[in-house]
């Protein structure tokens, strides 16, 4: 089982990749509100653990937002 955070930073490292060249704590948020639902769907167990809540903005698992709510809405660089 993997932990939300490492597949934040996958997210992050593929953003940093790509052309945008950076990804918002929201946005990641939901990437992995998707690809926990996506893994539930087609492999039939969770990708991670941790709890995914129902925030005013949208879904967030509450240890990966702590760790990138330095940043704001900004970008994550790190």
């Amino acid at each position: 089982m993997h932990k939300a955070i490492d597949i934040a930073n996958f997210f992050i490292d593929m953003a940093h990749s790509e052309e945008e060249g950076y990804i918002t704590n929201l946005k990641v948020n939901k990437l992995l509100y998707f690809a926990q639902a996506w893994s539930l769907v087609r492999l039939g167990r969770p990708l991670f653990d941790e709890r995914i809540e129902a925030w005013q903005y949208g879904p967030v698992v509450p240890d990966v937002y702590s760790a990138f709510k330095g940043y704001g809405g900004a970008g994550i660089t790190k």
